[in-house]
């Protein structure tokens, strides 16, 4: 496996990479991270993970830097679900925290120059935050 990314620095990556592959899309401000995490969320596996092993490996270089409040998945029983989880929560929190967002109403459209305000907005972030989910 690759040299493991800090948890922070891949969510900032991997959100600001997703954008791009979104552009000239509408999504609802409140399925952004969804959107953006699809394919990690469909395929059960994040990209930097080949193995079960590998996701253990992440599990381990980034327990201490993800917020534990409201996760369902064990990260020793189920490694691969927790670091998919772990991404999706991260770059949600991250998205939470981003102007652009907070102000973009019900739904925001992925143009060339919302995702260059995004991305910069992204690369300020400095830390994961919880995500307090009430019903």
């Amino acid at each position: 496996m690759k040299k493991i990314p800090k948890y922070l620095d891949y969510c900032k990556s991997f959100a600001k990479e997703e954008l791009e592959s979104c552009a000239g899309t509408s999504v609802y401000v409140d399925n952004l991270a969804a959107t953006l995490t699809l394919g990690v969320l469909t395929n059960n596996r994040l990209p930097i993970c080949d193995t079960e092993r590998d996701s253990m490996d992440v599990v381990s270089a980034w327990i201490a830097d993800i917020p534990r409040n409201g996760h369902v998945r064990d990260p020793l029983e189920e490694p691969d679900a927790f670091t998919v989880e772990a991404l999706y929560r991260g770059v949600e929190s991250i998205l939470s925290r981003c102007p652009s967002v907070r102000t973009a109403g019900n739904v925001i459209e992925l143009t060339p120059s919302v995702i260059r305000k995004l991305k910069a907005e992204i690369g300020k972030i400095s830390t994961i935050v919880e995500i307090i989910i009430t019903d």
